[in-house]
């Protein structure tokens, strides 16, 4: 039975005892043959007492029937559907009625996923003599993974001068070639800051129940690149509604992006405060997410909520990374080396006079302070609870151990290889841009590696110009690791303005001395 009754094998067949010792262990067995012959419509009377307490001849006639009818059950043909996460879809049977006498069929859905198909005519289908009818079976997506179910059609005879139509079985199976999002939410954060992204999610099922939450990253493609590439492919259509589908070639890709959704892989960027969330019918809920972006560009993330009962829900968020925020203090130098330097509002300030070249030395920190605050701050919200408590009491949740150990969780591969390599060399390599034609820098620069090399970078900057004023600016000085900016301000003063004044004078005595201001502009 088990081999042709492939639809009662979750719902009945599994459920049996497979060595019964006991009356009732036989009893319950008996029962769940029985009501799945009565599911599939076998006409052969029988009840569990008839198997409990046999008689021969009604068991021997009963072998020969199931014999002869169960064949019957083995689905010949695959009904495949093929379609978006909470989209419907629909698929049509056509059935055929040869005979000189109408045909009356009793339509029932089995399986595990047997909810998620429908089959429309309310369930009974006539097809007329010499005639055929469709069957329309719609089926609505409501997990990534792969849906399976029977279509079972009983013959019955309605008036005696009707036949019987023979019993079939249809194999119904769903493939999700595309998670497409109910919401797509787009935000724009500086690197190396932490920016919370506030989704607002909405359940489209009828059901109240909590979703587990799932944050997968993915390769970044714009809702535009996406609608783009579809129009640009182009489908074949014969204008026909087909009961067997094959998915094309053309959505591997797409297959490879379902799949992706479905691993276990950790979010590096965005991470959730909650695990799981509560959703009403017809009721917004809210859900705060952080995203630490570590290198510039854009990024994408899908939030995947998931009930194994009532389905998934998936919402995607893409975000534009900036530059990094310009900040540098005073405080995060040594005392010997903050005599050399003058930071101002954040501000590097240096001085010149005009139409002399001027020579200033910029000591720069090694390691990027706003990088290792967000690299704590990313390890904070992954340690568990447990860890929390125990880094909180030994005082070492701000460790170097904890930024080294996140900083090769937030490398990418390509990067990773970079810095192998430059270990190798025993330096790193900066890179440096200037935003002023009046300033002038090497545009790379090697600072040594090791656990001896300086805390700081100092880079030589010349300054030249022939007129007077304030002149900033920008400096970006690039590695392998990350990119930080500096502004830089110098103050020319013209020529003349700087004199000496001597006075000599008795004591207790006031000598009153005329200064002459000129004005030379036009």
């Amino acid at each position: 039975m088990s081999w042709s009754l492939l639809s009662l094998i979750d719902s009945h067949l599994s459920k049996m005892y497979t060595q019964p010792s006991t009356a009732e262990q036989c009893l319950h067995n008996a029962l769940k043959i029985t009501s799945a012959l009565n599911i599939i419509g076998l006409d052969f009377h029988i009840n569990a007492v008839d198997m409990t307490d046999p008689n021969p001849i009604t068991l021997l006639t009963l072998c020969v029937h199931l014999f002869l009818r169960m064949p019957q059950y083995v689905p010949k043909v695959t009904v495949e559907f093929a379609g978006t996460l909470s989209a419907s879809s629909k698929r049509h049977v056509k059935l055929t009625n040869p005979s000189q006498k109408p045909l009356v069929y009793t339509s029932v859905i089995l399986g595990k996923d047997c909810c998620d198909f429908v089959v429309g005519r309310g369930g009974i289908i006539t097809v007329n003599p010499r005639n055929h009818a469709n069957l329309s079976v719609e089926f609505r997506s409501r997990f990534l993974r792969s849906s399976e179910a029977f279509l079972l059609l009983v013959g019955r005879r309605q008036v005696n001068n009707s036949a019987a139509g023979i019993n079939m079985v249809f194999r119904l199976k769903s493939n999700t070639v595309e998670a497409q999002p109910m919401k797509v939410i787009k935000t724009t954060s500086s690197c190396y800051e932490l920016h919370e992204v506030l989704l607002e999610v909405e359940t489209p099922y009828k059901e109240a129940g909590e979703f587990s939450i799932k944050i997968i990253e993915k390769p970044f493609e714009s809702t535009e690149q996406t609608k783009t590439s579809k129009s640009n492919k182009g489908t074949k259509s014969d204008g026909r509604n087909r009961s067997l589908t094959t998915p094309s070639t053309g959505q591997s890709k797409q297959r490879e992006t379902v799949d992706s959704l479905m691993e276990d892989t950790p979010s590096k960027f965005y991470i959730s405060k909650e695990s799981v969330i509560n959703l009403q019918p017809s009721t917004k809920s809210t859900l705060l997410i952080d995203f630490l972006p570590f290198a510039q560009g854009k990024y994408g993330c899908s939030v995947l909520f998931t009930n194994p009962d009532i389905g998934e829900i998936l919402y995607n968020i893409e975000s534009a990374v900036t530059q990094p925020v310009i900040k540098q203090s005073i405080e995060d130098y040594d005392q010997d080396i903050a005599q050399k330097v003058t930071i101002t509002n954040g501000v590097f300030t240096f001085k010149a006079d005009r139409g002399k070249q001027s020579k200033h030395e910029l000591i720069l920190l090694r390691n990027n302070p706003s990088k290792e605050k967000a690299l704590v701050i990313c390890a904070h919200q992954r340690m568990s609870e447990r860890e929390y408590r125990r880094r909180d009491a030994t005082g070492t949740l701000d460790s170097s151990s904890v930024r080294a150990a996140m900083a090769g969780n937030t490398t990418e591969v390509d990067q990773k290889k970079k810095q192998f390599h430059s270990a190798q060399l025993n330096s790193t390599e900066y890179k440096i841009e200037l935003s002023s034609t009046r300033y002038f820098a090497p545009s790379v620069i090697f600072a040594p590696i090791g656990p001896e090399a300086s805390k700081y970078i100092q880079i030589p900057i010349t300054f030249y110009s022939d007129d007077i004023g304030t002149f900033p600016c920008l400096l970006t000085l690039k590695s392998q690791e990350d990119t930080r900016l500096f502004k830089l301000e110098t103050k020319v003063s013209p020529e003349g303005t700087t004199a000496a004044l001597e006075f000599s004078a008795p004591a207790h005595e006031e000598i009153v001395q005329n200064i002459p201001l000129v004005n030379n502009t036009s």
